[in-house]
This record gives structure tokens, C-alpha cells and sequence, in this order.
């Protein structure tokens, strides 16, 4: 399978095994969008790309194999809910991943109905990792959060209506916020961070996307 990431690098993706990641596995049912906020300065608007079929080859778009935190989650999550989803400037999630992230770009998939996420990239067009904002259909976001602390993920208290760092294998992870009506995922695929990002430094990312997401 093949995509071009940013209009400038193709690489082929293959699958990722045996990683919770929670935002695109759940989306096989998902419906439009609806709701618009306007772009941050310094980030782009969407971008279409045609051939773009997955994310970079660092994430996945299979189902994964584990049980836990994907379990706890519908499969009924809307994607798509405000049109700009970089929540985090690409110097805060410089911050968290402890390394040079020049660019946030919100990537419309023209493949899968126009699914979009925010990925961010280094100076080699390297991704680093995304951002996706969901509305549940049916529970809350809260509620949804809640499913997955009691799989073991790591809750941070304090932040919006619940917020949960998952681990993965091959040190992936998953930041899970929820805020309102809204659940907010942030991604880091394998190897992303050259050491686990500390518990400080997720509070502040997840405490500046809910900042941005309320303006």
C-alpha cells in the first residue's frame, strides 16, 4: 500500500502489529462531519491529497489485536468534527516528544470520505505523529475515558473531563482527553519518543489542546 504524505514523500505502509492505538481502527462506521472552528496561525488548512489511502507508515489503519483499550470503545465515533485539528503548534509537540517538529498539517484521506487528521513532521517530512478529535454517538466522552482507566491505562487528574496516557508496544502511545462532547486523541507511533514523555509533559499537551479547542 502506498501514500503520499504531505505532497512531497511517498512511502509504502505496512502494517502495524499488536498496538492499541485507538483513533483510526474504530472509524469502519463512521459518519460525516459537522462543525467548523478556524485554523491557528501557523498551521495549514486542509490538504487533499488523492492518493492517500493511510497515514504515514509509522501509524496504522488496522484493527488491532489487543484487547483493552480498543474494547472499551464504540465503533461509532464521528470523525471530521472541527475543521482544524492541529490542537498542539509543532514547537509543543516539539515539547513532548523531546525532539524538531517543523510542520502541523491537517491531511484530508480523499480515499476514506474525506477523513482528516492533523499530522505533524520533521525537517525530512519524518512523521511524528497525529491528532484526531472525535463526538461520540452514543456515550459520553467522559464515560468513554473512563472505559479505558480501567484497562490500566495512566490517568492524569485535572484535565478536562478525564484524561488517560495508553502504552503500546515498541514505546507507542495514545494521549485520550475528553472535553465536553468531544474526545480528543493524540498519537505517538512507535519509537516517536526517544524516552517515555513524563507525566508533566503530557498534562501540559493535553492541558494546550483543550486550550485550543475552546477558543
Amino acid at each position: 500500500m502506498r501514500l503520499k504524505f504531505f505532497g512531497c514523500l511517498e512511502l509504502l505502509a505496512p502494517p502495524l502489529l499488536a498496538l492499541p492505538l485507538l483513533a483510526l481502527p474504530l472509524l469502519a462506521s463512521c459518519t460525516q462531519p459537522t462543525g467548523a472552528d478556524p485554523a491557528p496561525s501557523g498551521t495549514s488548512q486542509p490538504s487533499v491529497r488523492p492518493s492517500l489511502s493511510n497515514p504515514p507508515s509509522r501509524t496504522t489503519t488496522s484493527r488491532p489485536t489487543t484487547s483493552g483499550t480498543a474494547a472499551a470503545l464504540p465503533t461509532d465515533l464521528v470523525p471530521n468534527v472541527i475543521e482544524d485539528e492541529c490542537l498542539l503548534t509543532p514547537a509543543q509537540f516539539g515539547t513532548l516528544i523531546g525532539g524538531t517538529v517543523t510542520v502541523a498539517e491537517n491531511t484530508e484521506l480523499a480515499d476514506a470520505d474525506g477523513r482528516r487528521s492533523c499530522f505533524y513532521s520533521g525537517t525530512q517530512a519524518q512523521p511524528f505523529g497525529r491528532i484526531d478529535v472525535y463526538a461520540p454517538a452514543a456515550a459520553s466522552a467522559r464515560e468513554l475515558v473512563e472505559r479505558i482507566a480501567a484497562t490500566g491505562a495512566k490517568s492524569l487528574a485535572g484535565i478536562g473531563e478525564g484524561c488517560v496516557v495508553v502504552s503500546g508496544q515498541q514505546r507507542s502511545f495514545e494521549l485520550v482527553v475528553a472535553s465536553g462532547a468531544l474526545l480528543v486523541v493524540l498519537t505517538l507511533p512507535p519509537g516517536t519518543a526517544s524516552t517515555p514523555p513524563a507525566d508533566a509533559d503530557w498534562s501540559a499537551a493535553a492541558t494546550a489542546m483543550l486550550t485550543r479547542l475552546a477558543t
